[in-house]
């Protein structure tokens, strides 16, 4: 029986006519003809460097199989992937494979570039199974996912729930729709730190389902979509049916628009304190209604349809008073000075369709 050969660009590793090894093999070939379109190369000046690993190759009437042996699970590694699992399979002929898969507690890092060339992304994550297409620059993730994705120069996404499938259209236009199960998907977002009045602790959005459009840098959660941000001066939880969040290059939240019955609730630093004053300063605030935007920039929040809600006055010295509202239409505004148009600073309610109601006011004159 002649021997089963793969070739690739002037490299070749020849296997004798047996079809299952369990020992050590060289997968330089194998790596480099598996994943050719994977990203971008040209015919290099030296030999990449490339790992070998253990596991038993089994050649298959459609491509390759790698499976753990006693060494330890099958591993593939070259410039462009970094795989192991129980199982790795190729399907197609070398170099020319179309398809590449892991099952069995596949731990896997992935430079990403789409055919037109561009920008890679980097895909690191742990799943219970992985496949690559190669032509459709697509990967599937199913079981337990952990890890994050992230398009070179852009922000950082975290990959989690039960199902994600990650298209790299174009450059820069990343597509990712993840699937939560009973686990949820969970993005995380970093705190801000402008060194303004308001700024935001760390951002945790969770939903039953996730799609990101990279190019657009938008993100929409649906199914009990819900963001909460603890630990800065301006907290926040914001319960949805659906919303849909676009982001700044760097990551951070630009605005947050809502779909279905909305419950937001708002804790925002208290008012700069005048010497003598007796005001109260406002500190909370809770909400609910149709549908909400709210836009990072400015920290305003404009609430639509059966508005009803109430702030949260904490007078110096006293009783915290709270002063309901119900309308058509709420716009709540933080000013952490009197810029932007705003007269003065702090929080600003104005409500549409029906009056603030509360205890009685105390000018203090």
């Amino acid at each position: 029986t002649a021997p089963a050969a793969c070739a690739c660009q002037t490299a070749s590793v020849v296997f004798f006519p047996m079809f299952v090894f369990s020992s050590r093999i060289s997968f330089a070939t194998l790596a480099l003809c598996a994943f050719p379109v994977v990203a971008q190369t040209k015919a290099p000046a030296a030999k990449a460097p490339v790992s070998s690993s253990s596991g038993d190759l089994t050649f298959t009437p459609n491509g390759i199989r790698l499976e753990r042996n006693a060494r330890g699970p099958a591993r593939v590694q070259s410039p462009q992937i970094d795989v192991s699992a129980q199982v790795i399979s190729a399907v197609g002929t070398a170099p020319n494979y179309s398809q590449v898969s892991a099952r069995g507690g596949v731990n896997l890092k992935l430079n990403l570039t789409p055919r037109d060339g561009g920008v890679p992304a980097r895909i690191e994550v742990k799943s219970s199974s992985a496949v690559l297409t190669v032509r459709e620059r697509k990967v599937v993730l199913r079981g337990n996912l952990s890890g994050f994705y992230q398009v070179q120069g852009g922000a950082r996404n975290t990959l989690s729930g039960n199902v994600a499938t990650l298209t790299y259209v174009s450059s820069g236009n990343l597509i990712a729709d993840l699937e939560g199960g009973t686990r949820g998907v969970v993005l995380t977002l970093p705190a801000e730190t402008l060194g303004r009045a308001d700024d935001l602790g760390a951002v945790t959005i969770r939903a039953e389902r996730a799609q990101f459009n990279q190019s657009a840098g938008t993100a929409t959660f649906s199914g009990k979509a819900r963001a909460i941000s603890t630990g800065g001066p301006n907290s926040f939880d914001v319960a949805a049916t659906s919303f849909v969040l676009t982001r700044n290059p760097d990551g951070s939240i630009k605005t947050l628009q809502t779909t279905g019955r909305t419950l937001v609730k708002l804790d925002v630093p208290p008012d700069a304190a005048a010497p003598g004053a007796t005001a109260g300063k406002p500190t909370r605030v809770e909400v609910a209604a149709d549908g909400a935007v709210i836009e990072r920039v400015t920290s305003t929040a404009t609430f639509e349809g059966n508005v009803k809600g109430f702030y949260r006055l904490t007078p110096a010295t006293g009783t915290p008073q709270n002063f309901d509202f119900a309308g058509s239409r709420a716009v709540i505004r933080y000013a952490g000075t009197p810029a932007g148009g705003n007269a003065l600073a702090g929080l600003s309610v104005q409500v549409s369709g029906a009056t603030v109601q509360g205890p009685a006011f105390n000018f203090d004159f």
